[in-house]
């Protein structure tokens, strides 16, 4: 026996034909499956799981075999006790026992001594008194909203367990937020993670307040109520100054500033300057008076340069060099105090007109929501636009001063196409006519064009607004069921709009949904029995829980479940042996089904079974929402919280406590919201028994971000890293030299949108065919993964199958959609965030052919509880018997 092992012996009944025996840990009558001995050619393999999930206190071990019967096991120990460490527990294994003792219960034996600061580093001191099995390898600062994880420099070890630990502040510049601090503890090969303790007593005033990336941070370490240490990172850039004073004569602005007393020391020359696409145009002449109060004036002459340039916006700043010589630029601000400053107001000041030649330039002073002094400039002039006609061609109407030295284009925002017009008898005529206009679902925004460059319009007459409150007014049809109309947006943009009516705007959608209404009213006396709506994806899919736990569901004979499906689905043909469960998404049954239903059964959003009618008004919405969730939480951070939906939320599933506490504090759900059932489909890839073929999964995750314009999708470093690997040549010949295939497969909405600008020049580097292969079917028969962000990578863990991670845009996911857990520690498999990184450990994967290291398994009981295949069960026993 050593550290790491132990031997478990079974007394195995040959008649029986086991495949695999299972250990139960037993306390208090409460049963844990924690590990399971596989069988084969007379060998056999026992892995362990769910060791972290065992709580304090000793348990009886018991083995069941395949059938469920209980089999003798007894274990071969050297000694008569000896300690097996998960990731978070210590478990002392007895003869006939497991002793277990989580390692949380020790965090009172690391406790800090000091922790002081420099410019550059924070230094901290911290005593240990944990057993000598415990090696401390550094500390780990971790943001509390974006789990980020930053690592010290290695702890140094002094005498009688006290380490000194350097962390560097650059690591963690411009991520402000509280990072709470955490020991990294190593014992037996597993890391573990022990919050740290700390008195007041053991903390010095911070007083360095440190520059970088043009930014001004704070470090405070603080004690939190229960005792533990953090770190709280300020942005103090707002608080250098405040705007007293900004005003004009006819020629220049006078701006008069108060510049905060207790900065006077971190430099050594200040002046402020005016700057446009990163270039300076001039220094203002600062006259300083009494009480740090500073004035000085800015010609409007200087606004001139930007006249040759694209860009129309000029930024005012601080140039502040530091006593040490280093230059750093900060923004003008109009707050001195960082306790009521809010980012969110924007201040706008009156138009300056500067009279050039004629050509009068119109310079706006404001505060963005950023809290930057900005200066918009602008020709001064104020076209308006009167009128819009659909006739055989559009007529546009636009009060533009008697200027004749403009024309009118309407350019598409989504892929750039134009719609060009020409002057006749005052009004602005399209060369095409309605007809030969694309009726491609789209969107088009009137510009003017004058001196070859292009601005958008914003200003409309009233008379138009009325005229497009809505867009079904005055709409006209074009070819493929798409209408042409206009709306006027919010923030006066005028936009030519080219789609299909919604439902909402059909009237015959708002008969039919009255007449359903009736026919349920009458009909409810028939059920009996509690009605079920499941879906998935806005009804497009059945391939995920929703799918799996409507099959569950009718094999327990509850035929008052139904299944919401769009008849063009690709996936359609699957639910055709459910044909009497099955109901067409939008159909006049499906407003029947939907008013009868009792439950909504829902694995994206309660769109996946409600009617498009009533997409509008979903916050009106009185059924009871069960919410099956499509994966593993921790990797997303989702905009839900307890009473979304109108407060209807019943039942949230989720695969572990550890989720489940998540929601619970994140997102504020109540404990008895909570299902801790495990996800439905994973009752199949637990039942999965057929050898995997040599393939690879690549399921890149979904980016909202990244749909708006196909422009900024053909632009972003998605698309522009995975036409990389869809043509890859070099990795192309690796596969076929070891006899593997790739088959990558997009998220829906960007197959939906973009599938089309997709394509490989490669043999063995191939696109899903979403008709064909399902998330599942990619699961279970594929030798490996690789994804970015997706949950789906546990499931390929749950069936013991290595993933990699390619994340080359961390930072950008982290900031646009978040997580709950730390990449760096908790995912299962290697993170690349270059392209020759990830295919460098894609082929080092594949000549190990996709074998899974253990190592891992800590993680997957991290987020998943329940390893077997009762998930539906549960899940089906609670919902029928709240």
């Amino acid at each position: 026996m050593n550290k790491k092992h132990f031997f478990v012996s079974a007394k195995i009944n040959d008649k029986e034909n086991n495949q695999s025996v299972r250990l139960i840990a037993t306390k208090n009558n409460k049963k844990l499956e924690i590990g399971k001995l596989f069988f084969k050619t007379n060998k056999a393999k026992c892995n362990l799981h769910n060791i972290d999930l065992l709580e304090n206190g000793s348990y009886k071990i018991d083995a069941l075999s395949s059938k469920g019967s209980i089999i003798d096991v007894s274990f071969s120990l050297s000694d008569t006790s000896t300690e097996l460490h998960g990731s978070t527990n210590i478990i002392k294994i007895k003869k006939s026992t497991f002793e277990v003792t989580p390692i949380s219960t020790q965090n009172s034996k690391i406790y800090v001594l000091s922790i002081t600061d420099d410019e550059n580093n924070l230094y901290v001191r911290i005593k240990s008194e944990l057993p000598h099995i415990y090696n401390i390898s550094c500390l780990t600062a971790r943001h509390r909203i974006n789990n980020n994880e930053i690592n010290s420099l290695p702890a140094k070890n002094h005498a009688q367990g006290i380490y000194e630990i350097t962390l560097s502040k650059n690591n963690i510049f411009d991520k402000t937020g509280i990072w709470d601090f955490y020991v990294k503890i190593s014992s037996n090969g597993i890391d573990s993670f022990v919050r740290l303790d700390a008195n007041s007593e053991t903390l010095s005033n911070q007083n360095i307040n440190c520059f970088y990336n043009n930014t001004l941070f704070k470090f405070q370490p603080y004690i939190t109520q229960d005792g533990q240490l953090s770190l709280n990172i300020r942005d103090l850039t707002t608080t250098f100054s405040k705007l007293m004073s900004l005003d004009y004569n006819q020629s220049s602005f006078n701006i008069a500033f108060k510049i905060n007393e207790k900065y006077s020391e971190l430099y050594k020359q200040l002046r402020a300057k005016l700057i446009i696409d990163g270039k300076v145009i001039n220094y203002a002449q600062i006259n300083k008076c009494r009480f740090g109060n500073t004035q000085f004036t800015i010609p409007f002459e200087w606004f001139l340069i930007q006249s040759n340039n694209t860009n129309n916006i000029v930024e005012l700043c601080w140039e502040i060099v530091l006593k040490n010589g280093d230059i750093h630029d900060l923004p003008f601000t109009h707050v001195l105090d960082e306790e009521n400053y809010k980012s969110s107001e924007v201040l706008i000041y009156p138009s300056a007109i500067y009279k050039n030649n004629d050509a009068p330039i119109s310079i706006k002073p404001y505060f963005n929501n950023a809290n930057r002094l900005l200066f918009s400039t602008l020709e001064d002039i104020q076209y308006q636009i009167n009128t819009i006609v659909f006739k055989e061609k559009i007529e546009i109407e636009i009060d533009a001063n008697n200027d004749s030295n403009i024309n009118i284009v309407a350019i598409s925002k989504k892929d750039g196409n134009t719609i060009e017009f020409v002057k006749k008898n005052n009004k602005y005529i399209s060369i095409l006519n309605l007809k030969e206009i694309s009726p491609i679902e789209n969107a088009y925004f009137i510009h003017y064009i004058k001196d070859n460059k292009k601005h958008i319009i914003n200003k409309t007459s009233p008379v138009l607004k009325s005229q497009f409150k809505m867009f079904k007014q005055n709409k006209v049809k074009l070819g493929s069921g798409n209408y042409i109309s206009c709306i006027v947006c919010k923030n006066n943009l005028t936009s030519i709009e080219i789609r299909p009516l919604r439902e909402h705007e059909k009237t015959t959608s708002k008969l039919s949904l009255f007449l359903s209404k009736c026919v349920a009213f009458t009909l409810k006396k028939c059920f009996k029995k509690d009605i079920w709506l499941i879906g998935e994806n806005l009804g497009d899919v059945a391939q995920d829980n929703g799918f799996a736990f409507f099959k569950y569901a009718l094999e327990k004979h509850n035929e008052r479940v139904y299944y919401i499906i769009r008849k063009n689905s690709v996936h359609y043909h699957k639910l055709l042996p459910f044909r009497k469960n099955v109901i067409i998404y939008d159909s006049f049954k499906h407003k029947i089904m939907y008013h009868l239903a009792s439950k909504l059964v829902v694995a994206h959003g309660i769109r996946d079974v409600l009617p498009s009618i009533k997409h509008p008004v979903i916050y009106r919405n009185d059924k009871d929402i069960v919410y099956l969730q499509h994966g593993i939480l921790a990797m997303k951070r989702i905009g839900m919280h307890g009473n979304s939906y109108n407060n209807k939320i019943v039942k949230f599933v989720v695969s572990s406590n550890n989720e489940k506490r998540i929601m619970i504090r994140e997102s504020k759900f109540r404990q008895d919201q909570i299902i801790v059932s495990g996800l439905p489909r994973f009752d199949d890839l637990y039942r999965y028994e057929e050898k995997p073929k040599r393939q690879i999964f690549i399921m890149p995750t979904w980016r909202d971000w990244l749909v708006n314009s196909e422009e900024e999708f053909l632009n972003s470093d998605f698309y522009r890293n995975y036409k990389l690997l869809l043509n890859d040549k070099d990795l192309d010949r690796f596969l076929s030299k070891n006899n593997y295939v790739i088959k990558i497969l997009p998220h829906n909405e960007i197959y939906k949108q973009y599938i089309h600008l997709f394509k490989s020049s490669c043999d063995n580097i191939l696109i899903a065919n979403l008709a064909e292969d399902t998330v599942q079917k990619l699961i279970t028969e594929s030798s490996g993964m690789v994804t970015d962000y997706s949950s789906v990578a546990w499931d390929f863990l749950f069936m013991r199958k290595p993933a990699l991670f390619f994340q080359f845009d961390v930072n950008e996911y982290l900031t646009k959609r978040g997580a709950y857990m730390s990449f760096q520690n908790h995912l299962p498999g290697h993170i690349s965030y270059t392209y020759d990184d990830f295919i460098s450990q894609l082929k080092l994967m594949i000549v190990r052919d996709c074998k899974f290291e253990n190592i891992h398994l800590s993680k997957l009981n991290m987020f998943i509880n329940n390893i077997d295949d009762q998930n539906c069960h549960r899940l089906y026993k609670q919902i029928t018997s709240s």
